[in-house]
């Protein structure tokens, strides 16, 4: 079983780090080439699977759809094909609750 960060991520494999160059978008056709890469570099002939929840199962589409002799099965749970602009924004929202509630946004000033 593998679990490997997104490229962009908030972890340490890839953050953007705190230059003034900003990060560019990432799509999950990128995230899916990445994790193609992953895998070829780990010498794997194939996944079993890939389980992708949310936006991780629309990786999994992708990564099907660009990818998929490297693929046997990919199970989705609560992913679209597609976002949908009601979801976008709806996600938006809770980004941005998320911030709020984060231990510096909390931090009284300096």
């Amino acid at each position: 079983m593998l679990g490997i960060d997104y490229l962009g991520g908030r972890g340490s494999s890839s953050a953007p780090g705190e230059s003034a160059t900003p990060f560019p978008p990432i799509s999950s056709f990128d995230q899916a080439e990445v994790l193609q890469r992953v895998v070829a570099h780990l010498g794997l002939p194939h996944l079993h699977a890939i389980v992708g929840a949310s936006y991780g199962g629309m990786v999994a589409l992708c990564f099907a759809q660009r990818h998929g002799k490297w693929v046997r099965r990919i199970v989705l749970v609560s992913a679209a094909d597609r976002a949908q602009v009601l979801s976008t924004a709806w996600r938006c929202v809770q980004r941005q609750i998320v911030r709020e509630a984060s231990p510096a946004a909390r931090a009284p000033p300096a």
